[in-house]
């Protein structure tokens, strides 16, 4: 036998425990996953209406990813365009965008805000943005729970 074909297997194999050394941990069972209900964390939920919300907590030491919390469409109102400079907190709205000083907003691919400071159309916010863009969307975030302080990493869903 060629010396060539019998290290054909050896590659296969060793492909093989390489794989399975990646898949393995993938479909370990170490974490915990629970739904919990709002009036009281330490409760599990145990049914949902239609139409009403849902709360998920996974904890698992091996997560190596951030769960954040994604803003729906309905938790957000349309406040015009901004034109956005990544690296930069002051966006230029393009019209009046009915915010006061406080307000939580949103500017399209980037997580919550909050109004620091409005002089004409000029709004500034309390962090920079990481993206940028002009004629982005600008939300006013209205769910109550989705704030600067309990919620900084919150996005708006992907649509």
């Amino acid at each position: 036998m060629n010396s060539k074909v019998r290290f054909i297997p050896l590659i296969v194999l060793g492909a093989i425990i390489l794989s399975l050394i990646a898949v393995i941990p993938a479909f370990s069972d170490t974490g915990q996953l629970r739904f919990w209900m709002m009036e009281d964390p330490d409760e599990d939920q145990e049914w949902a209406m239609a139409g009403g919300m849902v709360y998920l907590e996974v904890d698992d030491s091996d997560l190596d990813v951030p769960v954040k919390y994604v803003i729906l469409p309905d938790e957000m109102e349309p406040r015009g365009m901004v034109d956005a400079t990544a690296g930069s907190a002051v966006v230029v709205a393009t019209s009046t965008t009915d915010l006061i000083k406080g307000d939580t907003v949103l500017v399209e691919g980037n997580t919550i805000r909050e109004v620091t400071d409005i002089d004409g159309l000029e709004i500034t916010l309390n962090r920079v943005l990481s993206t940028g863009g002009n004629n982005q969307s600008l939300y006013e975030v209205t769910h109550p729970d989705a704030n600067v302080e309990d919620c900084p990493a919150c996005a708006s869903a992907e649509m």
